[in-house]
């Protein structure tokens, strides 16, 4: 549905993509576009799947090597936290020292009170009989190595491929409409959407990264990729702020005297 530039509306973003936690929206006072600024929450069942993407992405454009999954994971996290953590020491151990994984866990179809681990893994190749009596030896079931295929990671296979955070993704995907098992799929993981260890996230010239500088080098591209479109200019409002109002406002702090250029 097409809006007035001079009198946007919160339609101009539908309802099912409004964070219901933000008291304030993001105004572009060139074309009136406006958008809810985000809680950013994981809990948020409209922030935690835009932030499930995000990780995904960033996964995905990381290059992992290898998918893996790890059965009969226990529920509590304390608990899964500590027997994979055991798993990586005890193969570091046995020589399979450039190990960087990242992984969510994802309740058991089955139903019962179990959980995978599915990630993905930076490093030396690790046999699968290994693996497997490595897995066994820490209470863990039947694990799945394999090389990820070429796929491009920024497509939309990459993403499911290549990211662990593809799992939150799935599960955070309707979060409104299945928010019981949205709650599950992060009480599973701490409150977290995905786990990594130091070293997983790198950027497209193979430099190491933390979650966060990967995810802002993944906005910057996207910003850089604009580059040449008309310069646009976004400023917080309230909800109530008008158009016109934000105009004028921004004019003020600018010190530009009011009516002198539209902006």
């Amino acid at each position: 549905m097409s809006q007035n530039a001079e009198s946007p509306t919160q339609e101009s973003t539908p309802l099912s993509l409004q964070c219901p936690r933000s008291r304030f929206d993001l105004l572009n006072l060139r074309t009136g576009v406006r958008f809810p600024l985000r809680c950013k929450s994981n809990r948020c069942f409209v922030c935690g799947p835009l932030n499930a993407r995000m990780i995904a992405w960033a996964q995905a454009r990381s290059e992992p090597e290898r998918i893996f999954r790890l059965s009969n994971v226990p529920t509590d996290w304390d608990q899964a936290r500590r027997r994979i953590k055991q798993v990586r020491e005890r193969l570091t151990d046995l020589g399979y020292r450039q190990n960087e994984w990242a992984f969510s866990l994802e309740p058991n179809p089955s139903g019962e009170d179990k959980a995978h681990a599915h990630g993905v893994q930076h490093g030396t190749f690790i046999p699968q009989p290994v693996l497997q009596e490595v897995c066994h030896a820490n209470g863990l079931g039947i694990p799945y190595i394999a090389a990820i295929k070429s796929a491009p990671a920024g497509t939309a296979y990459g993403v499911k491929a290549a990211g662990a955070a593809f799992y939150g993704v799935k599960s955070a995907k309707d979060a409104r409409e299945h928010q019981d098992a949205y709650e599950r799929f992060l009480d599973l993981n701490g409150g977290r959407i995905s786990h990594h260890t130091r070293g997983f996230y790198r950027l497209p010239n193979g430099e190491q990264v933390t979650q966060g500088e990967a995810i802002r080098h993944l906005v910057d591209q996207v910003q850089t990729d604009r580059q040449g479109q008309e310069q646009d200019v976004w400023q917080v409002v309230g909800k109530q702020t008008s158009l016109p109002s934000a105009r004028v406002s921004k004019l003020r702090v600018l010190g530009t005297p009011i009516g002198s250029r539209p902006l």
